[in-house]
């Protein structure tokens, strides 16, 4: 049914842009937004990183933070914290992500996270969660995200395999990994998860098998698992490397040995054991997100932005930031909604009741197939996905994103 696996959510977000219908000020957006008691979520990116791992293709450049960064994010802060809709807003879930985040000093992310809970509306049991690399965990950083709140990690551990590791650029041994998580729990870090990618080059079953007995074996709260993607602008697509064929096979090991040890599906890359992952949640459900720092993106409602990612760009940004000439994208009316639809597809489901009005029967017909040749079930008035659908989940959300542009 389908010819080549789409293996990222990044499928179908080009397709959102249908829905555009214009510019508009942020400021004068921000002015004219009903104030209210709301849940919303926060999102500070860090475009740095000490070293780029040879499958990244993420908005970062190899270089250390600018030494003004952390104070040019504070200032960012300030300013929105004088807006009145972001004074009504609460925040529940805050997302440092990259980059890495952890490429900043001790001193700067104290910095930082002192400006987000003396200036926003923080809740006490918020979700704080911060992307890093096992090596950059220092003590004095681990000291400082103890003492201000941060709660959940996700650390880009890739594979415990040493072989592995060297081919996707990580630093460190498998060993080490584990030693540090260790170390991490017994500092009262409950909630730490790792990202896994599976079938990259002459990785074997046995190969895999350790890395998943080593993720049950330290208690995680869940992990990211995702097969390697030869990107255009990653490392590994300038070296000769072939993709091979054991994809699904790996998807099913992972898929069933993490069920039968008690992990949970979340999201089509994603398995928890206690993690709820709040932030991704947020997002899910068409929550307004703060977006804070150079190359981060947002939304208030139905208007997206996103701020400049040259460094000197945003400097000048944040510099200029009380004249509010600063514009994100209008989106439609229905782009909240399709927002929304597109996050329960991620979740691996589809109410068919809540999207009666954008589910058309060109993509009914759609769905009929998919139930008759497995990928989904049908439970009272929802799809779920099974095993093979999930594993074809992000293509499932760029077809039915066709039919309903």
């Amino acid at each position: 049914m389908f010819k080549e696996r789409a293996k990222s959510h990044h499928a179908s977000h080009g397709m959102m842009m249908s829905y555009f219908r214009g510019k508009k000020s942020i400021g004068e957006h921000l002015q004219e937004a009903q104030t209210g008691d709301k849940e919303n979520a926060i999102y500070l990116h860090v475009p740095f990183c000490n070293k780029i791992c040879t499958f990244c293709t993420m908005r970062r450049s190899l270089c250390k933070p600018s030494e003004d960064y952390a104070d040019l994010v504070v200032r960012e802060i300030e300013y929105y914290a004088k807006q009145e809709y972001i004074k009504s807003s609460k925040y529940k879930s805050v997302y440092f992500g990259g980059g890495t985040p952890t490429t900043l000093d001790a001193d700067e992310l104290e910095k930082i996270l002192k400006a987000l809970n003396n200036n926003l509306n923080i809740e006490d049991n918020a979700e704080v969660s911060i992307e890093t690399t096992i090596t950059e965990l220092t003590e004095d950083k681990l000291n400082v995200f103890k003492e201000n709140g941060v709660n959940r990690f996700s650390i880009g551990i890739q594979t415990f395999n040493d072989r592995g590791r060297i081919f996707l650029g990580r630093k460190g041994t498998g060993k080490t990994a584990c030693e540090k998580i260790q170390n991490m729990k017994e500092m009262g870090f409950k909630n730490i998860n790792v990202d896994l990618i599976y079938n990259y080059p002459d990785e074997d079953t046995s190969e895999l098998l350790y890395d998943l007995d080593t993720i049950f074996s330290l208690d995680l709260g869940g992990f990211s698992f995702y097969s390697l993607i030869m990107m255009e602008n990653s490392l590994l697509k300038n070296k000769n490397v072939n993709e091979n064929d054991k994809d699904l096979e790996f998807f099913n090991t992972i898929y069933n040995k993490s069920l039968s040890n008690g992990f949970s599906l979340l999201e089509l890359t994603k398995l928890v054991n206690h993690d709820n992952y709040e932030y991704i949640r947020a997002r899910h459900k068409g929550a307004d997100t703060l977006a804070i720092g150079a190359a981060a993106g947002g939304n208030f409602g139905n208007l997206v932005y996103a701020n400049p990612g040259d460094i000197d760009k945003y400097r000048e940004y944040v510099e200029n930031i009380e004249k509010n000439n600063a514009e994100g994208m209008l989106m439609d009316s229905k782009y909240k909604k399709i927002s929304q639809l597109v996050g329960c597809i991620q979740e691996c489901y589809i109410p068919i009741c809540e999207y009666e009005d954008i589910l058309k029967e060109e993509v009914r017909g759609f769905l009929d197939e998919l139930l008759e040749k497995e990928y989904l079930v049908k439970k009272n008035n929802k799809y779920n996905m099974t095993p093979k659908g999930v594993y074809w989940g992000n293509n499932i959300c760029v077809e039915i994103m066709k039919y309903i542009k």
